[in-house]
């Protein structure tokens, strides 16, 4: 968490690089449900809003991933949005494929 703050301190644009999913920081805390880095992204005027190559939002991953902290915190801070297949991260959790994840919504 030192070594985060530090680098973003040092250059904030570093929220921004992107890796081949096209995922940067905001993905990576969501999907490790890092409360605390999301904390920090925002402090630092972070997008918790950014979509990977799928579309997918930060919230999309939090279901994905069962990071229910994350998932409070940005819902808190955004509510929901949809990604390019018109789904929000509620719907996502419908898919068949991904039913047994998404149980804790019943």
């Amino acid at each position: 968490m030192k070594e985060f703050n530090r680098l973003i301190t040092l250059d904030p644009s570093k929220l921004n690089i992107r890796d081949g999913r096209e995922r940067c920081a905001v993905h990576q805390a969501t999907v490790r449900n890092h409360v605390a880095i999301l904390q920090v992204i925002v402090t630092f005027n972070g997008n918790l809003n950014l979509t990977d190559s799928l579309g997918n939002t930060p919230l999309h991953l939090a279901i994905e991933s069962d990071a229910l902290d994350a998932l409070d915190f940005l819902i808190a801070k955004y509510g929901l949005e949809t990604n390019f297949f018109w789904w929000t991260p509620i719907g996502s959790c419908l898919d068949l494929a991904q039913w047994s994840r998404c149980l804790h919504f019943e």
